[in-house]
């Protein structure tokens, strides 16, 4: 097992928990756009892809960059699914029937092999729907005053770093399509729905996970990108390609944020 886990993996992990607890708690206090704006940010699939990449080398990449733009089609169904369930059911039921969508959605599209027209094609046909479903749902929310405790710092630490390690591990011990499923599970998410439902409510909840769908389109885009590019252009490039991508693709949103406001249905 030693030479599967060793102290680098250790230092990556706790990297990559550093990073994501500076930036969620800057999110925390913050609107429920800005906070979902935030948490689109390849956070932890970020950190995983680079360190799988100096590990593994481009055509490794290549591979799980496939793979991983297939399952990312299932983000936002989860993210749909939890906000339209939360406010009424509470965040139990609604996390738990969005994560049964999640994995059972990851599990046939990779059983598929999906080539990289398809899964074009199916986050094309997902963001279709997901979106316009979202729109409704993503009205601002002004958040409760609340106090972060020690354990919600510690779980969404542990749960971040366990991901990149997961990713990490898998890459070694079973190869390109686990590591890049493996980093896609949506753990960011997760973590700020528990935490923004206990805390702030299932309306806030609610709101930042809406406001986060169309966000979630930049990483479909990065993901193609990077499949496409990585192994002619060399996965430094690449992969700073595919980052510019998901921060551009945020900034434009903010800037018409405006619009998407004015085309949410009235009462929304």
């Amino acid at each position: 097992m030693s030479e599967f886990f060793d102290a680098g993996l250790v230092v990556k992990m706790a990297a990559t928990a550093v990073l994501v607890l500076a930036a969620t708690t800057f999110a925390e206090r913050f609107g429920a756009f800005i906070g979902a704006i935030i948490a689109s940010m390849p956070l932890s699939a970020g950190p995983a892809y680079l360190f799988l990449a100096l590990e593994h080398g481009a055509g490794f990449i290549e591979t799980s960059s496939l793979t991983s733009l297939s399952v990312h089609a299932m983000t936002p169904v989860l993210l749909v699914i939890c906000a339209g369930l939360v406010r009424q059911f509470g965040i139990v039921i609604a996390l738990g029937a969005a994560l049964v969508a999640w994995f059972g959605g990851a599990f046939l599209v990779t059983r598929a092999g999906l080539t990289v027209e398809a899964a074009v094609w199916l986050n094309v046909a997902v963001f279709a729907i997901t979106i316009p479903a979202s729109l409704w749902m993503a009205a601002e929310v002004r958040a409760k005053p609340v106090r972060r405790g020690i354990v919600d710092i510690v779980l969404r630490v542990a749960a971040v770093a366990a991901i990149v390690g997961a990713a990490i591990l898998a890459g070694r011990v079973l190869g390109p399509r686990a590591a890049g499923l493996t980093a896609l599970v949506p753990v960011i998410w997760i973590s700020i729905a528990v935490i923004l439902a206990v805390r702030a409510g299932g309306e806030m909840c609610a709101s930042v996970l809406a406001n986060g769908v169309p966000a979630m389109l930049g990483f479909a885009i990065a993901f193609a990108v990077m499949h496409l590019t990585v192994v002619s252009l060399g996965w430094p490039a690449s992969l700073s390609i595919a980052l510019a991508i998901t921060v551009g693709w945020n900034l434009l949103l903010t800037v018409v944020r405006p619009l998407l406001a004015h085309a949410r249905p009235a009462g929304g």
